[in-house]
């Protein structure tokens, strides 16, 4: 269903590339699999938001850039300049939101989103005008039991370096993965505390879907430490890689 779903977006985007339409999104859903998606003409990008079996996932459609992996920020109407890290699809044709949620929860409720890929000279940026009836994006939420609100969303962000760490946890396999033997990923958002302790974790992405690797990553994290400079209160994303040889 989902490339089905992925071929009609890229279709509804080149044909709708001309026109200056208002954008709306589209709810569909079959068994445990929740759609919505919104292609926006005067911008050229489709944004594509999906729930599996509890796993939320966003893929923008449009952006042309050359690196695979992208710091970015997002800022909704006048709030917070939100950071956004965006990793490109394995056929290249997308790119994937690492804190699904964030975005969404962003886009359901404001009235213009200013995306910012890349940093320094060499960033892009795209202006999307929201659809104003959000109802099927916060029916996606709640299939994927994420809350239509969230503090978090306007925690202060603190972007961690590969020095960042005093500890870090084990590896935690998830048994399902052990036994298919099946390597997998995780990204993670966590609070920082006094001395370097991560606390109020949350499984943001993850795939393949199904197999735990994001509940597996928090037991990681909750054994991990920052080092004990660390500033507390701030908002961290953590990306959690298990390789099964």
């Amino acid at each position: 269903m989902r490339a089905n779903i992925l071929g009609c977006v890229a279709a509804l985007l080149a044909a709708t590339s001309a026109t200056a339409q208002e954008a709306a999104w589209t709810a569909q859903q079959a068994g445990d699999v929740h759609l919505a998606y919104a292609v926006f003409p005067d911008a050229n990008v489709a944004m594509i938001a999906r729930c599996q079996s509890g796993t939320l996932e966003l893929l923008l459609q449009g952006v042309q850039l050359a690196v695979p992996d992208i710091e970015g920020a997002v800022r909704f109407d006048e709030g917070r300049v939100r950071d956004v890290k965006w990793v490109r699809s394995s056929d290249a044709r997308y790119l994937v939101a690492d804190r699904p949620a964030h975005v969404l929860r962003g886009m359901a409720g404001a009235t213009v989103a200013r995306f910012q890929f890349g940093l320094g000279d060499a960033a892009a940026g795209v202006e999307l005008i929201p659809p104003a009836d959000g109802a099927a994006i916060e029916t996606l939420l709640t299939a994927c039991d994420q809350p239509l609100s969230s503090d978090r969303d306007e925690a202060e962000f603190l972007r961690l370096g590969e020095d960042a760490w005093a500890r870090r946890g084990r590896i935690h396999v998830p048994s399902i993965a052990s036994r298919d033997h099946v390597s997998g990923w995780a990204v993670v958002t966590c609070m920082t505390r006094p001395g370097g302790m991560l606390d109020d974790c949350e499984v943001e992405a993850e795939g393949p879907v199904g197999y735990g690797f994001g509940r597996a990553s928090v037991n990681s994290l909750r054994e991990s430490r920052l080092k004990p400079d660390t500033p507390p209160g701030r908002l961290v994303t953590i990306r959690l890689t298990t390789l099964l040889e």
